[in-house]
């Protein structure tokens, strides 16, 4: 059954940007606003103590035709980005942008992205930020999950 909604998933997502190309509807977002919104969220996860001026690695879990990487690159940031996502269509576009190819990879391999993340310390790190809700509960988040900020990065292979 799994498998049948992997496939529904991949056929979907698939469609989505042949039809409307690398956009926010690509992807299936409303609006490049509501994706700009989301990236600007993302980037709030971030560590506090920890500058963007410092690398840092980021693995995006269904990263579409890579419009985060994209983001991130266009502010500037020392990143390292490994991009999965289910949808071949959606992996062959993303290699298709005009991504820097030693800091920037993409892979529709779950398998790949598993070795990515070993090969990368700072990524696959169990270790994780300790901040606080208003309220004074612990926030535990793992760096391995858009771990913006919060170690050096390692260094994916390319693919």
């Amino acid at each position: 059954m799994a498998s049948a909604i992997l496939r529904t998933v991949d056929a979907y997502y698939s469609a989505k940007v042949r039809e409307h190309g690398p956009s926010a509807r690509g992807v299936d977002w409303s609006s490049e606003a509501s994706q700009q919104l989301r990236f600007e969220q993302l980037l709030r996860v971030r560590a506090d103590d920890q500058p963007f001026s410092l690398p840092f690695s980021l693995i995006d879990y269904g990263c579409g035709y890579g419009a985060l990487a994209e983001h991130l690159a266009a502010l500037g940031l020392p990143f390292r980005y490994v991009g999965y996502d289910i949808s071949e269509e959606m992996i062959r576009v993303a290699r298709g942008r005009s991504l820097d190819a030693a800091t920037v990879s993409f892979t529709a391999d779950p398998a790949a992205l598993v070795l990515r993340t070993i090969a990368s310390p700072a990524a696959s790190s169990t270790c994780a930020s300790r901040r606080r809700t208003r309220s004074g509960s612990p926030i535990f988040t793992p760096r391995w999950i858009h771990s913006i900020g919060l170690a050096s990065a390692g260094s994916p292979s390319t693919s």
